[in-house]
């Protein structure tokens, strides 16, 4: 049992924007000691996936085991959750990564960023690991150790609900693990409000490493801005053009299955194509035909993407969820040759029971299918499964089931697809569809060149969200858009998803806006997907105005970069280099089979020698200079300074 507890109070107010208080959490000695927000760590990285990021570099290393005591976890908000500015509901969780050994970040919508703001905290870090379960409770600026033992074994639903009554305020939020952190499957996610997943990098099996089950946030404490007059009119601005907007509002990511696979970006059968010809039978207009129940939003949102949907597997045995979103209609269906829309929504909902990302879960699934296709995984490997073939939905609801408790072949992929390939051999190793040991994502990278250049950069591997951006093959009507953002010089080229060329600016622009929406903290959807309306210069407007500091487009642009810098550093001190921005080899030379990207590969090195060019780091490395490292103030990385 966990021993009687200190509780602390976190001091008054003394950043505008932000509560100006970090809970150092040591899990072991159960003390619990808030600090100050420093104003240069708010300045130079704003909030969320950037502080979080400067936590991280400063605490973990090379030697530093992902699933040991030693890894930092941090639960972080921006100076914009807990505020009116539209969808800034989100929050980051951050950690070395358990999967892949490197940089690891997840970030999840729902509420409770705006709750974690409001209880008092800007964020919270945690080291070393509990003797016992035990979950935090955060509210009013007071933060408390939880005995968790009654509910460690629970799943993600069944936590959320009794936590929730536990506190006695049905308001508050949680963010907790089920059996498949507890158990360390390296790609479990950390759950919020049941459906909403901080999914990817293994976040979750560190919080399970850590023996932490949860944390609550009540919400109460208002959060104080520096000009509410400026914040709520760029707010209502946003809001105003969203609701002008039917390409934008009521926006869900189930449309984007019919678009992407008719050209030839859904990834189906591990990637062996990029198109599925049932995908109409899992599209967003047929869930909102035959399975929507309403559509739900997350804190501040004015889009409301969220979609609630039943499945019914059995007549009268209904399964309620929320989603399932465009990547697990993927992962889920396509990736594993599931039409059934019923038993994909039921697998969404068991995925995220269990508190697992839903890209690796599927991700692995398709490569133990092809593998079984293969013949390189047998009978007497899958026992007791007696099938793995294509389609075959039964088997993957009792894959996941094994995977979460770690039963059986699940305990070899829960490893995920990196170390299964390991553990076979060479020959297993081109049907791992992983960069830097990441399952990709549900985008096929021959269909949309722009996408293969950003799933090999990315600092947590294999990531689309890294850039979140569609700017190539948006149709004709945004062509000012384009020019606004890439430059009427890169046109055509830069429009032409199948084109190479200008693709590597394009990537890096991307990358350095999103890293300011991911510390903001806010959402992809109304920030950096086209059309959206959330760019730099409103963004410019509502930092500046929620914290008071000269967050101004040009120092907006300094920082963006050197988020990305810092992270791209902190990968290089565990050996990454160039020779890691690679996908898979089916990508670069299996030619797509189908659609309009059929004959096209991914022309790799082109676009990285481009990319490495725009950001101004060297061709045969991939890794930044030291005269660019201290041009964007990253002098802490050259000196080991604590910055």
């Amino acid at each position: 049992m966990v021993e009687q507890k200190e509780i602390y109070r976190c001091s008054i107010l003394t950043l505008k924007g932000y509560t100006g208080q970090i809970l150092w959490v040591d899990l072991l000695r159960k003390k619990l000691v808030p600090k100050e927000l420093p104003a240069g760590l708010a300045t130079n990285f704003i909030g969320g996936r950037g502080l979080a990021g400067k936590i991280l570099f400063d605490n973990t290393g090379p030697q530093t085991d992902p699933l040991g005591p030693d890894n930092v976890l941090i639960v972080s908000a921006g100076p914009l959750n807990g505020t009116v500015f539209p969808m800034s509901g989100r929050y980051v969780v951050t950690a070395k990564s358990p999967l892949t050994g490197i940089w690891g970040d997840a970030n999840s919508g729902g509420h409770f960023g705006n709750a974690l703001k409001e209880s008092g905290f800007d964020a919270v870090v945690f080291k070393n690991k509990s003797e016992d379960p035990v979950y935090l409770f955060l509210s009013d600026g007071k933060a408390e150790l939880r005995d968790a033992s009654d509910i460690w074994g629970l799943d993600v639903f069944s936590t959320t609900e009794i936590l929730t009554k536990e506190v006695g305020d049905p308001a508050a939020q949680v963010s907790c693990i089920g059996q498949a952190g507890e158990n360390m499957v390296r790609f479990a996610g950390v759950m919020t409000g049941r459906f909403r997943a901080a999914a990817r990098a293994g976040m979750g099996a560190v919080y399970g490493s850590k023996r932490l089950k949860a944390i609550v946030a009540a919400r109460g404490k208002t959060v104080e801005v520096h000009d509410v007059e400026k914040l709520f009119a760029v707010s209502e601005q946003i809001r105003e053009e969203i609701k002008n907007d039917p390409l934008t509002k009521g926006f869900t990511t189930q449309l984007l299955v019919d678009p992407m696979n008719a050209i030839a970006r859904f990834p189906t059968k591990n990637f062996q194509t990029g198109q599925f010809p049932n995908a109409k039978a899992i599209d967003g207009m047929t869930i909102k035909a035959t399975r929507r129940v309403k559509d739900r939003a997350c804190w501040a949102c004015c889009i409301g993407s969220r979609r609630a949907c039943y499945g019914e597997l059995l007549p009268g045995v209904i399964t309620l969820t929320d989603g399932p979103e465009y990547e697990t209609l993927d992962s889920l269906g396509a990736m594993i040759w599931n039409s059934d829309l019923d038993m994909l929504i039921y697998l969404n909902n068991l995925v995220d029971m269990y508190g697992m990302d839903s890209i690796s879960t599927g991700g692995t699934i398709a490569m133990a299918m092809e593998l079984y296709e293969k013949g390189i995984l047998k009978d007497e490997d899958i026992a007791p499964l007696t099938d793995l073939r294509w389609g075959n939905v039964e088997a993957a609801i009792d894959l996941v089931h094994m995977i979460a408790r770690r039963e059986g072949i699940g305990d070899i992929l829960a490893e995920g697809t990196k170390r299964v390939a390991e553990r076979i051999g060479d020959v297993a190793k081109p049907y791992a569809m992983i960069v830097k040991g990441m399952e990709l994502a549900s985008q096929d990278g021959r269909a949309q060149k722009s996408m293969g250049l950003a799933h090999a950069v990315a600092s947590r591997g294999a990531d689309h969200l890294r850039v979140a951006s569609d700017l190539d093959g948006l149709p004709e009507a945004f062509v000012n858009l384009l020019k606004e953002r890439v430059g009427a010089e890169r046109l055509p080229e830069a429009a032409d998803p199948l084109a190479f060329k200008h693709k590597g600016y394009m990537v890096k622009i991307c990358e350095d806006f999103k890293a300011l929406v991911d510390s903001s903290v806010i959402c992809a959807i109304g920030s950096t997907y086209p059309p959206a309306k959330t760019y730099w210069e409103e963004l410019s407007i509502a930092l500046t105005a929620a914290t008071g500091f000269d967050f101004s487009i040009a120092n907006l642009k300094v920082i963006g970069e050197r988020i990305v810098n810092m992270e791209r550093m902190y990968n290089a001190r565990h050996g990454l280099s160039r020779k890691d921005d690679r996908l898979p080899e089916r990508l670069l030379k299996e030619p797509a089979p189908d659609g309009p990207a059929k004959g096209h590969v991914v022309e790799l090195d082109h676009m990285l020698d481009e990319y490495y060019s725009h950001r101004g780091w060297n061709k045969e490395t991939g890794l930044p200079p030291d005269e660019k490292l201290r041009e964007l103030g990253l002098d802490f990385v050259l000196e080991g300074e604590e910055g």
